[in-house]
């Protein structure tokens, strides 16, 4: 992607993202995930992908979620369960630590 490419693509992921993101989740909140083939789950994996890459972060997307995905895991109990709120907002166990992603990113150069 040369440079023009790239300014160019970065706007539609950061300037704008309601308008390329709100249809998919209203159709997520709709339920319509039922029938995969509206692509409403994709078009966000797609956005999704393209603001990584639009700021340098696509080799370190997977680690980066990994470890969004164990602080998440660490707001259960001991015994592997979620403590709710009672508006259903799931709570910090004693358990929970911060995700780290100082660690991941040191070393990657992004283009933002």
């Amino acid at each position: 992607m040369i440079p023009e490419q790239r300014a160019n693509h970065g706007k539609l992921h950061v300037h704008q993202p309601e308008r390329h993101v709100a249809p998919e989740t209203e159709s997520i909140r709709a339920e319509r995930l039922q029938r995969p083939e509206d692509g409403a789950l994709t078009d966000l994996a797609y956005i999704l992908s393209g603001t990584y890459f639009t700021h340098g972060l696509q080799d370190a997307a997977d680690a980066l979620f990994a470890e969004v995905h164990r602080s998440n895991m660490s707001k259960l109990d001991e015994n592997g369960r979620p403590i709710y709120r009672e508006d259903g907002k799931v709570l910090k166990s004693a358990r929970f630590s911060e995700p780290d992603l100082r660690v991941i990113c040191t070393g990657v150069t992004t283009n933002g």
